[in-house]
């Protein structure tokens, strides 16, 4: 049998896995939906629940209007806004 140091390692190493695991989730997510390519950005929007997109479209507004972001960015985040929103008017 493990000892409890030997469990508590184990379970150190397995969330650290999951968070990683999670990072990348979230890496290849914002990939597709920064893509500037209209099928990408509907996948990747369409692979998370109705709350992750409403909170999704508020950040791109936000890469959109709020000061901070690169040009690239803000480029991307209003390709996105014009596919997912297309009603979306920018400033």
């Amino acid at each position: 049998m493990e000892s409890w140091q030997g469990m508590v390692k184990y379970s150190q190493q397995r969330s650290e896995i999951m968070m990683e695991q999670e990072r990348n989730e979230l890496e290849i997510f914002w990939n597709g939906i920064l893509s500037e390519n209209k099928a990408e950005i509907i996948e990747s929007f369409l692979s998370i629940s109705a709350d992750e997109q409403r909170h999704c479209l508020n950040h791109l507004r936000m890469m959109v209007y709020a000061d901070g972001w690169q040009a690239e960015q803000r480029r991307a985040a209003g390709f996105a806004l014009g596919v997912l929103d297309p009603d979306q008017k920018k400033e």
